[in-house]
């Protein structure tokens, strides 16, 4: 499970499986922080409209 936070505060949360490599999603984390971090972002801004 990751969590998907924006400015230290929890917005979501996403399961992320892959059955056909090991540790494929571990060699990704950079990435999958990154992405998170924008889906966080986007999740927010229409409530911040």
């Amino acid at each position: 499970m990751h969590s998907i936070l924006n400015q230290a505060k929890l917005i979501a949360s996403s399961i992320l499986e892959n059955n056909l490599t090991v540790k494929a999603l571990f060699q990704q984390s950079g990435i999958l922080k990154l992405l998170s971090s924008q889906a966080a972002i986007s999740i927010e801004m229409p409530y911040l409209q």
